[in-house]
């Protein structure tokens, strides 16, 4: 919920929103990470997240770097 609430207020404009796009991600992909090392999740789950978060991050530097 938290990540869609961002996501749009993000999509829509709000600067504040999308800078906090990347420090939220990184504190997920720690939690993912947490999540395949214990198996808290199956691994296929955990690495899914990591990899759209991974997308997230992406995305967020390169639009970062344009700035």
């Amino acid at each position: 919920m938290r990540n869609l609430v961002v996501g749009i207020r993000a999509l829509r404009g709000e600067e504040s929103s999308r800078d906090l796009l990347l420090p939220v991600q990184v504190a997920d992909q720690m939690v993912f990470a947490h999540a395949y090392k214990t198996r808290s999740v199956p691994r296929g789950g955990a690495l899914l997240a990591m990899a759209g978060s991974g997308a997230i991050i992406v995305l967020d530097l390169l639009r970062r770097a344009e700035r």
